[in-house]
Protein backbone atom coordinates (compact mmCIF):
# COMPACT_ATOMS: atom_id res chain seq x y z
CA UNK A 1 0.00 0.00 0.00
CA UNK A 2 1.32 3.41 -0.99
CA UNK A 3 -0.45 6.53 0.26
CA UNK A 4 -0.26 9.39 -2.23
CA UNK A 5 -1.82 12.85 -2.21
CA UNK A 6 -3.83 13.65 -5.31
CA UNK A 7 -6.19 16.25 -6.73
CA UNK A 8 -8.03 16.14 -10.04
CA UNK A 9 -5.93 19.03 -11.33
CA UNK A 10 -2.24 19.34 -10.51
CA UNK A 11 -1.00 22.42 -8.70
CA UNK A 12 2.34 23.33 -7.10
CA UNK A 13 1.44 21.42 -3.92
CA UNK A 14 -0.49 18.40 -5.21
CA UNK A 15 -0.17 15.69 -7.82
CA UNK A 16 -2.91 15.70 -10.45
CA UNK A 17 -4.82 12.64 -11.60
CA UNK A 18 -3.16 12.68 -15.03
CA UNK A 19 0.28 12.82 -13.38
CA UNK A 20 -0.25 9.47 -11.68
CA UNK A 21 -0.78 7.54 -14.91
CA UNK A 22 2.18 9.19 -16.61
CA UNK A 23 4.57 8.91 -13.66
CA UNK A 24 4.07 5.39 -12.30
CA UNK A 25 4.08 1.85 -13.63
CA UNK A 26 0.87 -0.22 -13.37
CA UNK A 27 2.20 -2.35 -10.49
CA UNK A 28 2.67 0.84 -8.45
CA UNK A 29 -0.67 2.36 -9.47
CA UNK A 30 -2.51 -0.73 -8.18
CA UNK A 31 -1.01 -0.16 -4.72
CA UNK A 32 -1.94 3.52 -4.37
CA UNK A 33 -4.42 4.82 -1.83
CA UNK A 34 -5.15 8.44 -2.68
CA UNK A 35 -5.77 11.13 -0.07
CA UNK A 36 -5.78 14.93 0.35
CA UNK A 37 -8.40 15.44 -2.36
CA UNK A 38 -10.55 18.56 -2.27
CA UNK A 39 -14.09 17.32 -1.64
CA UNK A 40 -16.65 14.54 -2.16
CA UNK A 41 -16.87 15.30 -5.89
CA UNK A 42 -13.13 14.74 -6.25
CA UNK A 43 -13.40 11.57 -4.16
CA UNK A 44 -16.03 10.25 -6.57
CA UNK A 45 -13.99 11.20 -9.66
CA UNK A 46 -10.81 9.58 -8.31
CA UNK A 47 -12.77 6.43 -7.41
CA UNK A 48 -14.42 6.40 -10.84
CA UNK A 49 -10.94 6.53 -12.40
CA UNK A 50 -10.25 3.18 -10.72
CA UNK A 51 -8.15 4.25 -7.73
CA UNK A 52 -8.54 3.32 -4.07
CA UNK A 53 -9.32 6.54 -2.22
CA UNK A 54 -9.02 7.06 1.53
CA UNK A 55 -12.06 8.32 3.41
CA UNK A 56 -12.47 9.89 6.82
CA UNK A 57 -12.68 7.13 9.41
CA UNK A 58 -11.02 4.48 7.24
CA UNK A 59 -8.18 2.42 8.67
CA UNK A 60 -5.53 0.37 6.94
CA UNK A 61 -3.57 -2.59 8.30
CA UNK A 62 0.11 -2.25 7.48
CA UNK A 63 2.71 -5.01 7.63
CA UNK A 64 6.45 -4.81 8.30
CA UNK A 65 7.86 -6.08 5.01
CA UNK A 66 10.13 -4.37 2.53
CA UNK A 67 9.44 -5.08 -1.12
CA UNK A 68 11.80 -4.41 -4.01
CA UNK A 69 9.99 -3.39 -7.18
CA UNK A 70 10.24 -5.78 -10.12
CA UNK A 71 11.87 -3.18 -12.39
CA UNK A 72 12.96 -0.26 -10.23
CA UNK A 73 14.02 2.79 -12.16
CA UNK A 74 16.48 4.04 -9.55
CA UNK A 75 16.85 1.20 -7.04
CA UNK A 76 13.90 2.42 -5.02
CA UNK A 77 12.45 0.33 -2.23
CA UNK A 78 8.90 0.45 -1.00
CA UNK A 79 8.85 0.11 2.79
CA UNK A 80 5.85 -0.94 4.80
CA UNK A 81 5.82 -0.18 8.50
CA UNK A 82 3.98 -2.09 11.21
CA UNK A 83 0.68 -0.86 12.58
CA UNK A 84 0.89 1.23 15.71
CA UNK A 85 -1.84 0.51 18.25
Amino acid sequence: MIFHDCRLQANPSHTGLVDLATSYQPQVLRRLVLYHYLNQSEYQALSAAGYKVAQVGSSYALDSTVTKLANPTDNELICHYPSIN
